[in-house]
């Protein structure tokens, strides 16, 4: 898929510099960012998602200690 994007001049330098310095092409490097950030937020979402359902069962944090500890005895 081809799409045109504007970017502030310094976000442009920096890239640049970049992706020189990694040998690949601009959209190579947006690409991997762009998959970054949304795996960033997808992990976010997912962390909610246990959070909520460890909230809903009553879950208590420090059970998790002593689980640890006595796998290390």
């Amino acid at each position: 898929m081809k799409f045109a994007i504007s970017v502030p001049d310094d976000v442009f330098q920096a890239v640049e510099a970049q992706v020189q310095k990694m040998g690949i092409s601009r959209s190579q490097f947006f690409a991997d960012a762009a998959r970054q950030y949304v795996e960033k937020f997808t992990l976010a979402d997912r962390v909610a998602e246990i959070n909520a359902v460890l909230e809903a069962t009553d879950y208590d944090p420090s059970e998790d200690q002593a689980v640890v500890n006595y796998g290390m005895e």
